[in-house]
């Protein structure tokens, strides 16, 4: 490897109970700072065309948005808390499920804690492009229309990589669409 470049290890998809996921959010974030470079916790935050699913699987991820908007001001804090400039650093995001659209994880430019719920995935595109945000979107094996990421509306100024590996599985093989 040349001089000039350094590998960097970190994690931009997380979830705790910050949302309907487990864990503390203090323990990531000090999980994250005692064994990577970089971190963003990303709530699952909002889901603008949720279908009907059993009653109890909804209301558990209506209850987690409503977690995850009324602890966003606990979440900015402790990012700021946790930054430390040239050792580590920490990232704001948020999650967005789309059924028909798939999933995505807003990443912010700064520890501002802007908490946008923006439904349209183009004037969220939008907003990106305006506030210099990354949209990074999920794990391409599910199926469209089941929160399958769709290529066809992925604007590459603002998603210049795809999540390929996460807890799902691995999405790279030699069948992959990408």
């Amino acid at each position: 490897m040349a001089a000039d470049f350094k590998n960097y290890f970190g994690d931009l998809h997380n979830h705790n109970q910050v949302g309907y996921a487990q864990g503390s959010l203090d323990r990531s974030f000090e999980i994250a700072r005692n064994h990577l470079d970089f971190y963003a916790f990303t709530p699952h935050s909002y889901w603008p065309d949720v279908e009907d699913y059993d009653g109890k699987i909804t209301h558990k991820w209506k209850n987690g948005f409503h977690i995850a908007r009324s602890r966003w001001p606990e979440v900015v804090e402790l990012a700021k808390e946790f930054e430390q400039p040239g050792e580590f650093v920490t990232i704001l995001g948020y999650e967005r499920h789309g059924t028909q659209e798939g999933d995505y994880h807003i990443l912010f430019p700064d520890l501002k804690g802007d908490y946008e719920l923006i439904e349209d995935l183009a004037e969220l595109q939008t907003f990106a492009r305006q506030r210099g945000c990354l949209l990074i979107p999920h794990h391409p094996a599910n199926r469209l229309g089941h929160r399958g990421f769709d290529a066809s509306r992925m604007d590459p100024t603002v998603s210049p990589v795809l999540e390929i590996h996460s807890e799902w599985g691995c999405a790279e093989h030699d069948r992959a669409p990408f």
